[in-house]
């Protein structure tokens, strides 16, 4: 009768290649996922940083609405004073939110906007300077709250703050 011959991995070989699977897995997910990582929480720090720096100001009295005499309940403009800090921004956002709905404006620099202006009513837009504040004026509409959203350097855009809005005071 014939021998059967048994020919297998040995135990010592068959841990070696588990482990070079193992470790060669280990490196094609780290290629793949760690730069995702890298790029995701770079975007959230930068986002993180500016949400601290740009804030609409509802303390100084220049953030309110003008109801609109003629008309019983209809708003007249809105001015919404925004804050800076010392980060980079090329411009924002800013949202009216009504019912579900929203009416959003791209505020950038140095740029005509239909429906606002600067609060000493030139027409021409600018951003706050690095520390600074201004104050912008839109056109007649109804709200429940605005909503702030910055626009880093690079283009990203960064939620930022939300407020409700008082009627102007005037003494």
């Amino acid at each position: 009768m014939e021998k059967l011959s048994k020919k297998g991995v040995s135990e010592v070989i068959s841990s070696v290649l588990l482990i070079a699977i193992v470790i060669t897995s280990v490196v094609l997910v780290s290629a793949f996922v760690l730069p995702f990582l890298r790029e995701s929480l770079q975007k959230g720090k930068s986002c993180l940083d500016i949400r601290e720096q740009i804030f609409i100001d509802t303390e100084s009295g220049y953030t309110c609405y003008v109801k609109a005499p003629a008309i019983p309940g209809a708003i007249a403009n809105t001015s919404v004073m925004i804050k800076r800090g010392e980060n980079e921004i090329s411009g924002f956002l800013i949202s009216f939110v009504k019912d579900g709905s929203s009416k959003t404006y791209t505020i950038k620099n140095n740029t005509p906007l239909s429906g606002v202006k600067m609060f000493n009513q030139q027409s021409t837009l600018i951003l706050p300077q690095k520390s600074g504040a201004e104050t912008y004026v839109f056109d007649n509409f109804a709200f429940e709250r605005v909503e702030l959203a910055a626009i880093t350097a690079d283009g990203e855009i960064c939620q930022s703050f939300s407020a409700q809005i008082s009627e102007c005071f005037y003494p």
